[in-house]
């Protein structure tokens, strides 16, 4: 990163792995934020995944018959009006 002194903005100039020294590779700093990246990409696709299995949830919900929704305890006004809600939704 650069500091532009005369507007005070901050600009990322890219940097080849091979212009820092070997032993300068890795940082504190540096793995930090990887490891924050990690954790932000992982939650957002556990979070995809559990979006994709509610709506299959759902519409193997709306599929069922009534002998079914009855084993489950669900009425069909119950199920109708759950599977009418985006996936996102709770």
């Amino acid at each position: 990163m650069k500091l532009d002194k005369l507007s005070g903005k901050l600009y990322i100039t890219p940097v080849h792995w091979m212009d820092i020294p070997q032993g300068n590779r890795t940082s504190e700093v540096g793995n930090h934020h990887l490891e924050s990246l990690k954790f932000y990409f992982r939650s957002k696709w556990i979070l995809l995944l559990f979006w994709l299995e509610r709506a299959k949830e759902r519409r193997n919900l709306a599929m069922m018959d009534e002998h079914q929704l009855k084993d489950l305890g669900v009425s069909r006004f119950d199920a109708v009006k759950e599977t009418e809600k985006w996936f996102w939704q709770n």
